[in-house]
């Protein structure tokens, strides 16, 4: 019995060497299908994030008119956005600590490309496709699992612009090519088209088109998964802002999605919570300290 009992906590043992957890990071588990082993700063890091600074820069766009008038904000204090949408793999394990509820996510019906079914976050091979089917409490409640908050619309817009508001994260060019660089992908079985996956049911891993990164590195910040911040839905001003927070108790809540478009979700889109696989509403966590990492284990 000695014998079998030190066999095993030898096995274990092993185990930690090779897969050592970080800041209480999760042993291996059959559930994700990830590398071998995970670094701080990857896709399979739950805590990953860049560094929002603090300063001055704009919001808005001039010429479009749902996003006018531009106008500047301050940003008195630095923040640390998720360099990915949040990953399925990640929102499986607040599943099981119970932190987190089920998305609400239903099979697709007679559609040919979504990816996203009901548990499909369970699927070793979606382990790195963001979670969807968040409604913004879920979305909070989520980034509080992971010791942080929503982002504030100023702070992701700044994520994704840069201090001059860019009309893509990696261009202030309106007029170019996007294949390549944002988190358009080929459906399986296309002709070619380029199709935005998030309009279409149809997601990427998170960790996609590094050459579509913003201009502090966060990625898939144009497509893919649209993604809750922590303001309500009021029309921009034209004053110099510092810190805001958009509150509006009972008006429309905020999704970010392409560049400068800000989403209005009203109560009828989501009073019953996402109902469709094409409600590809999702997350990127915001600190206020740099986080230590927090690294999904690899299967055995």
């Amino acid at each position: 019995m000695r014998g079998l009992v030190a066999s095993l906590a030898a096995l274990l043992l092993g185990c930690y060497d090779v897969h050592p957890p970080v800041d209480g990071g999760f042993p291996p588990s059959v559930d994700a299908a990830l590398p071998p082993s995970c670094s701080p700063g990857e896709a399979c890091d739950c805590r990953a994030t860049d560094r929002v600074p603090a300063g001055t820069h704009l919001v808005g766009v001039a010429d479009f008119a749902p996003e006018a008038p531009q106008h500047t904000v301050i940003l008195t204090r630095d923040a640390w956005l998720g360099r990915y949408e949040a990953p399925a793999a990640c929102y499986a394990r607040c599943i099981e600590e119970a932190a987190c509820v089920e998305p609400l996510v239903r099979p697709p019906l007679g559609a040919e490309h979504f990816n996203t079914p009901a548990g499909y976050y369970r699927d070793p091979s979606a382990a790195l496709l963001p979670i969807v089917a968040l409604d913004r409490d879920m979305a909070r409640t989520y980034c509080a699992w992971l010791g942080g908050r929503l982002p504030t619309n100023a702070e992701w817009d700044k994520a994704a612009r840069g201090d001059a508001g860019r009309y893509y994260p990696w261009t202030d060019q309106q007029t170019m090519s996007l294949r390549g660089e944002c988190s358009f992908a080929h459906l399986p079985g296309d002709s070619g088209e380029v199709y935005c996956p998030g309009a279409l049911g149809y997601v990427v891993r998170v960790d996609s088109f590094p050459g579509g990164a913003g201009p502090y590195g966060h990625l898939n910040m144009f497509g893919n998964a649209a993604e809750w911040v922590a303001d309500d839905y009021v029309p921009y001003g034209a004053t110099t802002l510092t810190d805001p927070l958009d509150v509006d108790p009972g008006g429309p809540q905020v999704l970010r999605f392409e560049g400068p478009e800000r989403r209005p979700m009203g109560s009828d889109d989501f009073a019953l919570g996402p109902r469709r696989p094409e409600d590809q509403w999702s997350v990127r966590c915001a600190f206020d300290e740099e986080p230590r990492p927090l690294l999904l284990g690899a299967t055995p």
